[in-house]
């Protein structure tokens, strides 16, 4: 059956990427930042596959940081630093918002901000300028302009200013096209 070897090159496969893990740069720490609770269309977060009679399900948005010591040394990556603020204006939640009959109760409905994240960094010691990396699952929400800058000026001639300007963005190259 197509089963059989199908199997047998995904556990082949999984080996060799354990052992890559396993030889390769070691975690030294692990955080995670509350970033914001929000409402989420629920036939989007079950992908049509739950069919609950509500419309919406809470969401705990976190970023995770990951220091990584490597030969070159201790290397901070951010997964996930959405800013929240920035991403009320994308498309999709900018339609929710312009759906409520009162935007600005229904911000208060539709999210809970924890904190910006350069804040809950401080915390820990670190700055902004200390990651290496950020990383996100996908774009869905993204503007990608507060954290990285961009050279592209706005209509009134203001440019955004990263803030993590030592970062490198790794994306998935479907998603950045995209």
């Amino acid at each position: 059956s197509a089963t059989g070897p199908r199997l047998k090159a995904y556990r082949r496969i999984g080996r060799a990427l354990g052992d890559d893990l396993r030889s390769g740069p070691r975690i030294h720490a692990v955080h995670t930042f509350d970033l914001s609770t929000l409402l989420y269309p629920t036939a989007f977060a079950f992908n049509h596959a739950v069919p609950l009679p509500v419309p919406y399900v809470q969401l705990n948005h976190r970023a995770l940081l990951l220091q990584i010591q490597t030969d070159e040394g201790l290397k901070n990556m951010l997964f996930n630093p959405t800013d929240y603020v920035a991403s009320e204006a994308t498309p999709f939640f900018a339609q929710m918002l312009a759906m409520m009959p009162n935007p600005d109760l229904g911000r208060k409905l539709l999210a809970k901000q924890s904190g910006q994240l350069d804040v809950q960094l401080a915390a820990l010691g670190m700055r902004a300028e200390d990651i290496d990396v950020i990383a996100f699952d996908h774009f869905h929400t993204q503007d990608l302009r507060p954290l990285l800058g961009s050279s592209v000026p706005e209509p009134d001639g203001s440019m955004w200013k990263a803030r993590f300007p030592n970062a490198l963005l790794l994306a998935p190259e479907a998603e950045w096209n995209d």
